[in-house]
């Protein structure tokens, strides 16, 4: 089964924990993609805590980033580095491409032009903390998009690289969709009308994304699947999938795990492992072949293509 999952905090966690990509104690690893042809949306996470023991945002990037690729080096037999999808349905290795979570290190609208030149295809433009572009949904900073990040998101659109709002406060989230000129991601969260919590999106921000072209990633993380965490599971899971289903949304739901970079997982789900649980309830609830393969990898590609 081919299996795009759009947001992997893999990187940060090597990095300040260690281990490697190949085989590991966390929750994704080659290993446990075992059984799936995969593309990986693998997030270089800009941690707001971490950064103060480094010189710069700009070099606490580029240190995270020359040790994951040095990774990906290592392990080149089994993963091939990517940028888009074209060839993720015809490559026999496993593929990643690599994001940049938090805009913190952007402090012009050329800081876009040194993330391109290093491959990376993806930036969420906030993460819990507001930064120069735009208010985050955690802030409670009302301010939205700000003139830099209309004109981060201007430039993004001109190259390539495809704007990320989960995290994104209710404002910068309307304010990018007003700017943006292409399909934008919301990589990593919920249904806020299932779960209410500011990092999940309404049901109006859904409609919005799905005009737009866009599309959204089913986080795992309990506190985004229920309102009393303890109880998700995989039913939770398809609680939410099941709502953007009804809303319209076969073409643009799939995967944003959020493995390696949350704390907790639905009881049932374990590691990266466990999709094969949630791909075996999907034929379980009869979900027709098509639907499973757009829900998995399709409606990913079709952002990346």
């Amino acid at each position: 089964m081919f299996l795009m999952d759009a947001h992997n905090d893999t990187p940060y966690r090597m990095y300040f924990e260690g281990g490697n990509l190949s085989e590991n104690n966390f929750q994704n690893s080659i290993q446990k993609q075992k059984g799936f042809r995969t593309l990986l949306f693998y997030a270089i996470f800009m941690d707001p805590e971490k950064l103060k023991k480094f010189p710069s945002p700009r070099a606490y990037f580029d240190t995270l980033y020359d040790y994951f690729v040095k990774e990906l080096s290592q392990n080149k037999e089994s993963v091939e580095w990517v940028t888009d999808a074209s060839t993720f349905t015809k490559s026999q290795k496993q593929q990643a491409i690599l994001t940049v979570e938090g805009g913190s290190l952007i402090k012009s609208v050329e800081a876009v032009d040194y993330l391109w030149s290093k491959k990376i295809k993806i930036l969420t433009l906030t993460w819990n903390d507001s930064n120069l572009l735009g208010s985050s949904a955690m802030s409670g900073d009302a301010g939205g998009l700000t003139p830099l990040g209309r004109q981060v998101v201007q430039k993004m659109n001109s190259l390539g690289m495809i704007s990320d709002l989960s995290h994104a406060s209710d404002k910068t989230f309307w304010d990018v969709m007003k700017v943006s000129e292409k399909p934008v991601l919301v990589s990593h969260s919920n249904a806020r009308s299932l779960c209410n919590h500011p990092r999940n999106i309404t049901d109006e921000m859904f409609r919005a994304l799905m005009e737009n072209g866009g599309t959204l990633g089913i986080n795992f993380y309990p506190s985004f699947l229920e309102d009393e965490p303890q109880k998700a599971d995989l039913e939770s899971i398809f609680h939410h999938i099941e709502h953007f289903l009804e809303l319209g949304g076969e073409n643009h739901i799939g995967f944003g795990s959020d493995f390696d970079g949350v704390d907790a997982l639905p009881k049932g789900i374990t590691d990266f492992s466990s999709f094969s649980k949630i791909i075996k309830e999907m034929e379980r609830r009869n979900y027709p072949k098509n639907l499973i393969e757009k829900i998995c990898y399709k409606n990913m590609m079709r952002i990346l293509s």
